[in-house]
């Protein structure tokens, strides 16, 4: 079974590796601070106290191909460096790196890491495209160029059924689920969901359209 190798246990490291535990993965999370490693123990796996800038140490380690190395160092970068450095000689070629700026994601990406991750980043740019764009609700990458997103109808689109609609093919984007929020006179809210919905669903206001799509095609929505 493909393990994840998560290396760092910041709040970064800890969280990607316990989330991925509960989603049924196998993980293994390393640190070199053992409080680190005692913290996370009952939530992955298996933890393992390692100095992952020793090549060694590394080398020990019961990895396969397909496994996953995740580097969450972006605050060391020395350290971040010969982790995927290493991890790359022995063989991982699915490495995700936490850089700390653009240079320093380039440095990890020449030496091996196949992804980028900057979260400062890549959260603010998120938060911008939600302002700029308030249609928008969420985003989330599937693959590279392809994105799952929560849309906001457009004015045109209430009391419309999804057959008149016809979203697929005006835009590019197929909707997978409905959600609706509802609140009592309690002030109790409750969600539903309508997953896969036919086409003679008609759209109502607090209706948010779940889809899936090419990234262009969600851009050209945001622009509507």
């Amino acid at each position: 079974m493909r393990q994840f190798l998560i290396a760092g246990l910041g709040n970064f490291g800890s969280t990607i590796a316990q989330a991925l535990y509960e989603r049924g993965c196998q993980v293994l999370a390393i640190d070199n601070d053992k409080e680190k490693v005692q913290d996370i123990a009952d939530v992955v796996n298996q933890s393992i106290v390692m100095d992952v800038t020793d090549r060694d140490a590394i080398a020990s380690l019961p990895l396969q191909p397909s496994d996953i190395a995740i580097i969450s160092l972006g605050s060391q970068m020395e350290a971040s460096i010969l982790a995927t450095l290493y991890f790359k000689e022995m063989g991982i070629d699915s490495i995700m790196a936490k850089a700390m700026n653009e240079d320093h994601g380039k440095i990890l990406k020449l030496i091996g890491a196949s992804e980028i991750i900057i979260p400062e980043k890549q959260m603010a740019l998120r938060i911008a495209d939600r302002l700029a764009h308030p249609n928008v609700l969420d985003m989330v990458s599937v693959v590279d160029g392809f994105s799952m997103a929560e849309l906001l109808p457009l004015e045109s689109y209430y009391g419309k059924s999804l057959l008149d609609l016809d979203i697929r093919r005006k835009i590019g984007i197929e909707i997978v689920a409905i959600k609706h929020a509802d609140k009592s006179p309690e002030g109790i809210i409750t969600e539903r969901i309508k997953g896969i919905p036919s086409g003679d669903y008609v759209i109502e206001r607090g209706d948010i359209l779940v889809v899936v799509g090419d990234d262009k095609c969600i851009d050209k929505y945001r622009k509507m």
